[in-house]
């Protein structure tokens, strides 16, 4: 499968997505190649078709995940830890439930690799571009959601191409990874910090 070249008679407007946009720049800059779809093998039946590949993998998944192919010990264990409930209190003075600073959120993002924009079609290079109102605003959205426990419904969405490169996670929301990496650097620290004080 091939992408079409840019076409200059189509020019960019106020309508053009931000989908289309970044494939004219993408493409602009080289960086759409020639690429050809693979072909799934499982028993002695090949799958090339889009769909049967996709199919077929989620079947895959799906048996995989199935409550029914784990050990009945294993299905004890799971059955007992989803019938306690989660408590996510704590003592609020701990520094990694804080509100998170600019610093963090600037940190974050510079260190974010330019990815293909996720449900939310924001892409990092975007979220670079804010000015400082932007991001405050970003920020104070980002809190809200660290405070209130509770996020945005499309940050619980995917796109799952069925060819993940490895190391690659699903394509998410840019702007649910930003504030991901953010969680993460901090537990990092708050980790490393309490490994200090035990040895």
């Amino acid at each position: 499968m091939a992408l079409a070249p840019l076409n200059p008679n189509q020019p960019t407007t106020s309508s053009t997505s931000s989908k289309q946009l970044w494939k004219k720049v993408k493409a602009a800059n080289g960086i759409y190649r020639e690429f050809s779809i693979p072909v799934l093998h499982t028993g002695n039946v090949t799958h090339s078709a889009q769909l049967d590949i996709a199919n077929t993998l989620g079947h895959a998944f799906a048996q995989v995940s199935a409550t029914d192919s784990y050990r009945p010990v294993c299905v004890a264990i799971k059955n007992r830890a989803e019938r306690t409930p989660l408590r996510f209190t704590a003592r609020s003075t701990l520094p990694y439930n804080s509100e998170f600073r600019m610093f963090e959120l600037e940190t974050a993002l510079s260190r974010a690799h330019d990815t293909s924009p996720g449900p939310d079609g924001i892409a990092y290079n975007m979220l670079r571009h804010l000015n400082t109102t932007s991001l405050s605003h970003l920020l104070f959205l980002f809190n809200r959601i660290w405070t209130e426990q509770k996020c945005p419904s499309q940050w619980h969405e995917a796109i799952v191409i069925p060819f993940l490169k490895p190391g690659k996670d699903p394509i998410l929301c840019t702007t649910g990874q930003l504030l991901s990496r953010a969680v993460y650097a901090r537990l990092l620290n708050a980790w490393s910090m309490l490994d200090l004080s035990l040895n």
